[in-house]
């Protein structure tokens, strides 16, 4: 799923073989921050979606970077969608390659 929305990403707009790593390097931040903070706040409340909202809060920073870049805002809806439910439902997020 993380390659299409790269892919999608980089062939959507005019970057180069240089923002498709950034883009990879902002995503893999985001989702780190997301998953290590998911693990602190379902420790601190049981109820998983409210855990993945706090998560979500805490890695604003991060969103922010990749929200930046151009076309992020594009498929950045779905991403956090799905990221969402793979916290939920106790999966391990996939980083970017």
């Amino acid at each position: 799923m993380r390659s299409i929305i790269v892919l999608a990403m980089l062939v959507g707009s005019s970057a180069s073989f240089a923002q498709g790593d950034l883009v990879s390097k902002r995503e893999n931040n985001w989702t780190a921050c997301l998953w290590s903070s998911f693990a602190v706040q379902k420790r601190e409340t049981k109820d998983k979606n409210l855990a993945a909202e706090r998560a979500f809060q805490s890695c604003k920073t991060e969103e922010e970077e990749l929200l930046s870049l151009e076309g992020a805002s594009l498929f950045f809806p779905h991403l956090k969608t799905e990221v969402k439910k793979l916290l939920v439902k106790g999966d391990p997020i996939p980083t970017a390659r």
